[in-house]
């Protein structure tokens, strides 16, 4: 299990301290596709959010925000004094992608039994956010078996499965503490998660670069593919991948109805959006704006359509 490291410190959950005996881990997912497990740092790492959960899972990597013995924000109800929560994050093909599931699921399964390994617990102290509500203790929400379903999956069968890697020979998990920045000379997990994000994007967005070698050195060219990615959302153009370049990473842009493909139906959505017969959340705000101009018009729809061209 790749378990990375950068705790929410700005977060006021964070700020309050409170810690917990955890008792129970409780199983969450995002409902927000498309935004992967890196990507949650700079969004949450703030004041005035009344949210926080321990980590955050992908197909990837764990990113872990908080102590695991520290008392979140994640269930607006009691399960907050007592259970360990960490949220899976769903793809924009969230409902079809089953590879992507899988690899999310099993990197789920590891990270439990992890943690009951660490505070002696078993796969009956296991629920999902919809059980917690169900149990009292939990707020009305139905994740992460709303997204589950699609692929047949059951929270009984999570359990069997931790249950399975519970009696397997222990791993030792050691956390990779990532910096909240990194630039030409570093090495490690956190460059190597850079360069595969920049390759995918070079592929969305059209970057002028050629497809970055993944082996978690940055160097000259990782620097010049950072700058091409700023230049493109209109960041600071440093070659440096401080918080803001790696939120904006954190979005799959074009795909605004989070099919999984860039078409002409993204295109239409937006220009519905354009007219006023629709409007977009934040994270759609932000996965539109293909020109990075700060607003959704009719030259993101071009652009869209433009991809979609290019594309076959």
């Amino acid at each position: 299990m790749n378990l990375q490291q950068t705790y929410i410190t700005k977060n006021d959950c964070y700020q309050a301290g409170r810690t917990i005996t955890p008792k129970g881990i409780m199983v969450h997912s995002t409902a927000t596709p498309g935004v992967m497990a890196p990507s949650w740092y700079s969004r949450w790492n703030r004041a005035d959010l009344a949210v926080a959960v321990h980590a955050f899972v992908d197909d990837t990597v764990v990113c872990q925000h908080l102590p695991w013995n520290h008392r979140a924000w994640h269930c607006a109800d009691s399960g907050n004094n007592t259970h360990i929560a960490f949220e899976m994050c769903e793809p924009t093909d969230w409902k079809t992608n089953q590879t992507y599931f899988t690899a999310c699921y099993q990197n789920a399964v590891e990270l439990t039994a992890y943690l009951c390994r660490l505070y002696s617990l078993n796969e009956n102290h296991v629920i999902s956010h919809k059980e917690g509500y169900q149990k009292g203790i939990a707020s009305n929400h139905g994740d992460p078996e709303h997204w589950w379903t699609h692929f047949g999956y059951t929270m009984d069968m999570f359990r069997a499965d931790v249950k399975r890697k519970l009696a397997d020979k222990p791993i030792t998990v050691t956390p990779v503490i990532l910096p909240q920045t990194v630039q030409q000379g570093d090495s490690g997990d956190a460059v190597t998660s850079l360069q595969k994000r920049l390759n995918h994007m070079q592929i969305a967005l059209a970057l002028a670069f050629n497809p970055l070698t993944v082996d978690g050195i940055f160097g000259a060219k990782t620097r010049e593919a950072v700058r091409a990615f700023q230049t493109a959302r209109k960041l600071s153009v440093d070659g440096i991948a401080g918080p803001k370049t790696w939120a904006a990473l954190g979005y799959n842009y074009g795909d605004v109805n989070a099919d999984g493909k860039v078409n002409a139906a993204d295109a239409l959505n937006v220009l519905q959006a354009v007219v006023g017969k629709r409007t977009f959340d934040a994270s759609q705000q932000q996965t539109a704006d293909m020109d990075a101009d700060g607003k959704v018009g009719a030259q993101d729809a071009n652009l869209i359509l433009r991809r979609t061209v290019n594309k076959q």
